[in-house]
């Protein structure tokens, strides 16, 4: 699952996590941040309403390196919030479209989805741009 999530002005940091059923991949810099955190899963608490316990204190964050790289990565990349704020506010006031605006946020989610189902299956994947088809063969 991948969860994204904003506070802009009252917010606690900036960062991405993906979790999974073995753990949390987490970068505490947000997008655009090369560190990343990789937190084991303890237990499944699946069967319960508890479905993530850090509690338990037996799971320490391990940093993600390179193999043979144990330097670690910054956290202060910029992910250019300032810049996407200001277009989405300059946008409001003239009725402009947005620098990203709904298509190319589509366009990256096709691209998440191909990538997904390319590592899953194996394979490569095709984006029919006619029928607006994910395949795994080239579109006719």
């Amino acid at each position: 699952m991948y969860s994204y999530s904003t506070t802009f002005g009252s917010g606690y940091g900036d960062h991405t996590i993906i979790r999974g059923t073995r753990g949390t991949l987490y970068s505490p810099g947000g997008e655009g941040s090369p560190q990343w955190w990789f937190l084991a899963e303890t237990r499944s608490g699946w069967g319960s309403n508890v479905v993530f316990d850090l509690k338990t204190g037996k799971a320490k964050p391990e940093l993600v390196t390179i193999p043979g790289n144990s330097e670690v990565p910054p956290v202060d990349q910029d992910d250019n919030l300032k810049y996407h704020t200001d277009d989405w506010f300059e946008c409001m006031r003239n009725r402009k479209t947005t620098h990203g605006n709904i298509d190319t946020g589509f366009a990256h989610a096709v691209a998440v989805v191909m990538a997904t189902r390319s590592y899953r299956e194996g394979k490569k994947m095709y984006w029919d741009r006619k029928n607006e088809q994910i395949l795994d063969h080239p579109p006719a």
